[in-house]
């Protein structure tokens, strides 16, 4: 019995769900174009019932991984008990489970027979393709406050420079559809043991590399690097659970001072430091701030700063200010898309961090750029960097380089550091713009807007770095093709479908 039991395929499906979290949120090239396989071969000629028992086995084989950090780190975040963590585990999974439950379903449904086996698996590759891509967008359309549910095909070549060209034109989701049809293709010929047939794949795969080289080669060649600006990360890297109170306040500020001293010597011309870095809301005569502008006045340096706003007695904003070498700001940005219950509350939910003091964050109005003296830098704050949405709007308001302020300290021990700077790079190939990143225990550095990674480091100590960013007027349409793109797919499921019922 219990043989029998082992060779249901929802156990190969859980094995699949476990592959697909290797591949693509510890984004592993080769086992990305290979991780669905098993899923699509045991899920092929399914009915209802067991098309979604199929789903639900691939959703926690895939849950398990992706949301484990949850039950400590609930704990770490609110001083609760690990059972809080087990319960938000729990829903997420669930959450999870039911969205594969209505994919694997899908696939099955918009599934087509033809005369011809090669045409049928083709078109049917085609078909679940589209259904996959779309479900991905529409989980990042409900979710776009919970970016530990943006689980995209496209991150598992996202370490590939060459892999993720097509991000420019079409964006995230054309890279994760020609993954799934890869997928897709290898999984028919391997279950029909056609071993010849994989040659088809593989050409797609070869196809697909040189394009994205090709389009590589041509961006370097057009591109205008003359106009540098020399920006100084300074990462303070504190623990986000330390309080700032009487015992370690002043530790804590002169540690501040001394990066800033250091910061002076490399005479960079900007200084970027992290998401709510000053753990107080900014006023005009704060002392630190007027020490920081003291300290660097000789150097001229103009600073990036993450400091929290007032807006009413138990909300702030979460706001990053630019300050001129003068001490007096040149503009700032009030971070748009909040984390849901944890930023904003939802149902008049709000996780209370240990660290923090109840507060909860009021989302900017606006899109504008900072206006620095060495252009205009587009701003996103911690998960604003994995959104589409955020830095398009910047680069309708005429952004030139991008300038991200994060605090990955939460979530320290877990995939989601390094998965939040590669997003960096994807935003940045879909702006073509350079992207300098100070993520507080996260990983800190600047990618270019060819994908480039000129510098990353994490550490847990404090430490400066240098980097070039080069600002550009450059206008790209991968945000509207993008759109077209999913379009298209939408289209292709809904002309076949409507041809399926109708025969």
């Amino acid at each position: 019995m219990l043989n029998n039991f082992l060779k249901k395929p929802y156990w190969f499906a859980f094995v699949s769900g476990i592959l697909s979290f290797c591949a693509v949120l510890h984004m592993v090239f080769l086992l990305a174009w290979v991780c669905y396989v098993l899923f699509f071969i045991f899920l092929k000629a399914k009915t209802i019932k067991q098309s979604i028992q199929v789903g639900i086995a691939f959703g926690a084989g895939l849950s398990i991984p992706t949301f484990y950090w949850m039950i400590p780190g609930a704990e770490k975040f609110t001083g609760a008990s690990v059972v809080y963590g087990l319960l938000v585990f729990l829903l997420s999974s669930l959450i999870f489970c039911v969205y594969w439950a209505v994919i694997g379903t899908s696939v099955n449904l918009v599934r087509v027979s033809l005369r011809s086996p090669m045409l049928s698996v083709l078109l049917n590759a085609l078909l679940v393709s589209s259904v996959w891509t779309l479900g991905e967008a529409g989980l990042n359309s409900i979710f776009p406050g919970m970016p530990w549910f943006a689980y995209n095909t496209g991150f598992g070549v996202l370490k590939n420079l060459s892999a993720i060209q097509l991000a420019s034109v079409f964006g995230l989701p054309v890279i994760s559809f020609v993954i799934v049809f890869v997928n897709f293709l290898i999984s028919e010929f391997v279950a029909a043991r056609q071993w010849k047939q994989l040659l088809v794949p593989g050409s797609i795969m070869l196809v697909y590399m040189l394009i994205g080289y090709t389009i590589l080669v041509g961006y370097k060649e057009s591109i205008n690097r003359s106009n540098t600006i020399k920006v100084a990360i300074l990462a303070e890297n504190f623990p986000p659970e330390m309080k700032w109170d009487n015992n370690n306040g002043n530790i804590l500020v002169n540690r501040l001072l001394e990066l800033e001293k250091e910061a002076v010597r490399l005479k960079p011309q900007l200084a970027l430091w992290s998401e709510s870095s000053v753990p107080w809301t900014y006023r005009t005569d704060d002392d630190f701030v007027k020490e920081v502008c003291r300290i660097s006045a000789s150097a001229g340096i103009t600073h990036v700063i993450g400091i929290n706003s007032d807006y009413s007695e138990k909300q702030v904003c979460n706001s990053v200010y630019c300050l001129l070498p003068d001490g007096l700001v040149a503009g700032r940005y009030d971070k748009r898309f909040l984390l849901d219950f944890i930023e904003k509350p939802v149902g008049g939910i709000l996780i209370p961090f240990l660290s923090g003091d109840g507060s909860s964050a009021c989302p900017g109005d606006y899109a504008q750029p900072l206006n620095t003296p060495f252009g205009k830098a587009g701003i996103m704050i911690c998960n604003e960097a994995t959104l589409e949405k955020s830095p398009e709007d910047m680069i309708k308001k005429g952004a030139q380089f991008f300038l991200t302020l994060s605090n990955d300290g939460w979530f320290r021990d877990s995939y989601i550091v390094g998965l939040h700077f590669y997003n960096l790079r994807l935003r940045a190939i879909e702006t073509r713009k350079d992207i300098a990143v100070n993520s507080n225990y996260g990983i800190s550095g600047l990618v270019e807007a060819s994908g480039r990674i000129q510098m990353q480091q994490q550490s847990s100590s404090p430490f400066i770095k240098l980097v070039n960013i080069h600002p550009n007027n450059f206008k790209y349409n991968s945000f509207l093709f993008r759109k077209l793109f999913l379009g298209v797919c939408a289209m292709i499921v809904i002309v076949f479908s409507v041809l399926k019922f109708r025969t």
